[in-house]
């Protein structure tokens, strides 16, 4: 989808500028109109790139999965200890980015891998692969329950003070991203 975009936007910008060789006759005038093209092109791309590696990773930090490298590698370093690992959902649909970094077969996957019920669209997605589970964590008295000797992690509303914070992962801008329990 992005080579037509690209080759749609090179060729809207050629019909620009000789749109701007017809309509301005003098030399002059038609270099000034091209060096504000170009200045107006500079300027966007820079504010893309300030939004993009600047204010996005500091103002919306949760939506750019920060921590969850940290947060499988900690996992992985430790599931040996418990049966099950139990992580949120509430940040998008973690089991992409952790069978990303456990590096977890994909055939093996496709085998063990258990869906979620439809949602009200129609969709489902992984509730679970091998020993790991993802699923909302509250009520937490409840959730507790239904993983015991596991990894539970969440974020920080879905654990409560007191829980047995092996780990707190942060974001960033330095709020709490997930707390890992020891359950």
């Amino acid at each position: 989808m992005v080579i037509p975009l690209i080759l749609i936007s090179a060729y809207g910008a050629l019909g620009v500028l000789g749109w701007l060789g017809k309509v301005f006759k003098s030399k002059k005038l038609r270099i000034t109109c091209y060096v504000l093209l170009v200045t107006f092109y500079v300027w966007d791309f820079t504010r893309y790139l300030h939004q993009y590696y600047i204010h996005m990773a500091k103002t919306y930090d949760y939506s750019s999965q920060y921590g969850v490298k940290e947060l499988i590698s900690y996992v992985k370093d430790n599931d040996d200890k418990f049966q099950q690992v139990a992580i949120t959902d509430r940040y998008d649909q973690p089991y992409i980015l952790t069978l990303f970094y456990l590096k977890y077969p994909p055939r093996k996957f496709q085998q063990e891998h258990v869906l979620t019920g439809k949602d009200q669209y129609g969709f489902s997605t992984v509730g679970a692969f091998g020993k790991y589970r993802f699923t909302s964590l509250t009520p937490w008295d409840q959730k507790r329950a239904e993983f015991p000797n596991a990894i539970v992690v969440g974020a920080p509303n879905e654990i409560p003070d007191g829980a047995n914070v092996l780990k707190t992962i942060y974001f960033p801008s330095g709020r709490i991203a997930f707390k890992v329990v020891g359950n």
